[in-house]
């Protein structure tokens, strides 16, 4: 019966997805700069090498973390896309809390995600702004969308570092 109480019972029921397929991580590995050599030994498939998703960031994988690394002294405006599916309850509204540092202001457009249905995909954006971290730096924030009976959190990391 320990074994039992010790599982992670509230991942079975999340409430929320962040859902990703195997092509959105093919453009994410695109736009990190990998080649269709490197992308064919991890898919094992071909991919064009003039396929490179350059008008997207990398950073809007579908992810349930949120990264990016920024030049040091410089003004951050970051936007962050991304989408969550609904495998809890048909008709269910979630909110949104953010947590931050000082030095970065964290805005989430829309702040209320309502879903109608089971599978129901809705989007956000996370905007970023502040001045500039110095050199070696690094803020940190946590974005939680929750309903009453689920939480789904998810990590912030900005950060500067040198060459």
């Amino acid at each position: 019966m320990l074994l039992l109480a010790s599982l992670p019972v509230k991942a079975t029921n999340p409430g929320l997805v962040y859902d990703t397929s195997a092509d959105e991580y093919v453009q994410f590995l695109c736009g990190i700069g990998y080649d269709s050599t490197k992308v064919k030994i991890i898919k094992n498939s071909s991919f064009p090498s003039n396929n490179r998703f350059t008008t997207d960031q990398p950073w809007n994988l579908n992810y349930p973390s949120f990264g990016a690394h920024v030049e040091a002294r410089k003004k951050i405006h970051l936007k962050f896309t991304r989408t969550l599916t609904n495998v809890g309850t048909m008709k269910s509204m979630y909110k949104v809390k953010i947590t931050s540092d000082d030095r970065i202001t964290v805005l989430v457009e829309p702040n209320v995600l309502s879903f109608k249905s089971l599978n129901e995909k809705n989007s956000f954006v996370v905007n970023f702004a502040g001045y500039g971290l110095g050199l070696d730096e690094m803020e940190t924030a946590s974005l939680v969308w929750s309903d009453e009976d689920h939480t789904v959190r998810s990590p912030i990391v900005v950060y500067s570092q040198s060459e």
